[in-house]
């Protein structure tokens, strides 16, 4: 343990960061698994909510990839972490962009999560209106639409039974959206609806319930209730942590 801590800063590229951050990041290097908080504080003798914090900002480094493992019974799924090799292209560099923008506008807009809803509403029907022109989606295929769209950009979708709620498992935004709910969330709330209202899908989102990791977050839909591009009356929420169908 010695050894790791008094070795010199990786070469990442990326500045200077502390002597515990370089242990665990030394920890996750060596091992050949994906490893959780409490395997990592066990093995370099820190408080689990230290080494919470260190990963946390490893991963808004682009230096450590933080995914949900598979669920193995019930309870609730855990997080685990793997180093990202610092020669390969960094994917999580977007993220140190999306922290800065996210806590500027909450702190200096009234009404961050109308702005961000509207802005992911817009980013929405930017990309259905550059794909290939469709006929008007049926309610299972704004479904289909919506899971894509999800799937393709990091997330880990997954319907309930009754097909009006559905699970995000995992997000590429989780150390920014930990922290800025108000905004994160309520971007992938307008992406949702935008998606919805350029394909003139009779289903709208009524809600984004955001939860901290490792619980999934929580998307609500129904029925439209008006024509497509209306005023929608949900809005992203801080709520409860709500309960998987694997977690009941």
């Amino acid at each position: 343990m010695t050894d790791m801590a008094t070795r010199q800063t990786p070469p990442t590229g990326r500045g200077k960061i502390s002597a515990s951050r370089i242990v665990l990041l030394e920890a996750l290097r060596q091992s050949t698994d994906a490893m959780t908080v409490q395997q990592l504080a066990d093995m370099v003798t820190l408080h689990p909510n230290s080494v919470r914090f260190h990963l946390a900002r490893l991963a808004l480094a682009g230096l450590v990839c933080e995914a949900q493992a598979s669920p193995t019974g019930p309870g609730r799924p855990r997080l685990v972490y793997t180093a990202i090799d610092p020669q390969v292209p960094n994917p999580s560099g977007h993220q140190l962009l999306a922290e800065a923008l996210s806590v500027h506008l909450g702190q200096s807009l009234p009404s961050p999560r109308d702005v961000a809803t509207e802005a992911g509403e817009e980013q929405g029907r930017r990309m259905v209106s550059h794909g290939p022109a469709q006929p008007p989606a049926t309610e299972e295929g704004g479904k289909q639409a919506v899971t894509a769209l999800m799937r393709d950009n990091g997330f880990e979708p997954q319907w309930d039974a009754d097909g009006q709620r559905l699970w995000l498992r995992t997000c590429p935004f989780r150390p920014v959206s930990d922290h800025q709910p108000t905004v994160a969330c309520s971007v992938h709330l307008g992406l949702m609806r935008g998606t919805l209202d350029a394909l003139g899908a009779p289903l709208e989102v009524v809600s984004l319930d955001a939860a901290p990791a490792p619980h999934p977050c929580l998307a609500v839909f129904q029925p439209r209730q008006g024509p497509p591009n209306a005023p929608h009356d949900g809005d992203a929420e801080d709520v409860d942590v709500p309960r998987g169908p694997d977690t009941a």
